[in-house]
């Protein structure tokens, strides 16, 4: 049985809440599953982070054939995990065109804005945002 909801459940742009929500020690993935279908999936959210990388995508599964950027911004550093520990990630769709760009600016602090579209706990995603989209990864 998963944990309670922590009290800012209702603040789904908290990194740190819909983190340690999906991913705290004890939740399996189809629990994490659930609970992001019923609680995040949809929800716009806002966070901010290190970015980590990006590159050019022609196709994606998420984000469909309209080319754009894939960018990884680390959001949040889960100290615990049903399987892994460390950063978990935003991954962004941009325009197409930014690769270069944002690769030049790696490391720096970024704030990204999307709806939370995805999660795939057995990659590490935690969120995949894009101008309006997001998946989430755990690495």
């Amino acid at each position: 049985t998963p944990p309670p909801p922590p009290a800012e459940v209702d603040d789904t742009s908290a990194a740190e809440a819909v983190c340690e929500r999906l991913f705290a020690s004890g939740v399996l993935s189809f629990e994490a599953q659930k609970i992001f279908d019923a609680e995040y999936s949809g929800h716009d959210v806002t966070w901010t982070g290190e970015l980590e990388s990006a590159k050019a995508f022609t196709f994606d599964l998420v984000f469909g054939s309209t080319p754009g950027t894939k960018v990884v911004v680390a959001v949040y550093e889960l100290p615990t995990a049903s399987y892994a520990s460390g950063p978990i990630r935003a991954v962004v769709a941009l325009e197409e065109g930014r690769a270069d760009e944002l690769n030049a600016r790696a490391g720096e602090t970024v704030t990204v804005s999307g709806k939370a579209l995805r999660y795939a706990r057995t990659k590490a995603w935690l969120a995949s945002l894009s101008t309006s989209w997001c998946q989430w990864v755990v690495a």
